[in-house]
């Protein structure tokens, strides 16, 4: 009973529709969550995020063998170089290598295994101009 063109002018006004609906939401969750970073701001939440990244950072480590841990702080702490580290820990530089290699492989399982890290990380690293953008 109805013809075709009616038909798909109905379904590509629905599809318009519907994406703009979409669109309105995504804007109202951009919205709130930049009204929510605010918010952190505004109350200090800094040293809260502060805590939570310095629990991610230690779960991470604990990931760690305890040779790769040693290793990883000497490198990133201490800004030691493979050659520093494998002359203190009396290893070859082939295999401080090798374990920093694993070390961050293991590391960035951890992190991939944590969605709720790349949350915060967004909270941290966007800035109001960059964060409507998203």
């Amino acid at each position: 009973e109805y013809s075709l063109n009616g038909w798909l002018l109905q379904v590509t006004k629905n599809f318009i529709l519907d994406g703009l609906k979409k669109t309105a939401n995504d804007r109202k969750l951009q919205d709130k969550l930049l009204e929510r970073m605010n918010a952190f701001r505004e109350h200090g939440m800094n040293s809260v995020i502060e805590k939570e990244l310095e629990r991610i950072r230690q779960g991470a480590l604990d990931s760690l063998t305890p040779q790769q841990k040693i290793i990883f702080t000497l490198s990133r702490e201490e800004e030691l170089s493979y050659e520093q580290i494998a002359e203190r820990l009396g290893l070859s530089k082939n295999t401080v290598r090798n374990q920093m290699t694993a070390a961050l492989r293991t590391i960035r399982e951890y992190l991939s295994d944590h969605p709720d890290i790349a949350f915060i990380l967004l909270l941290l690293l966007s800035g109001e101009n960059n964060f409507k953008t998203l």
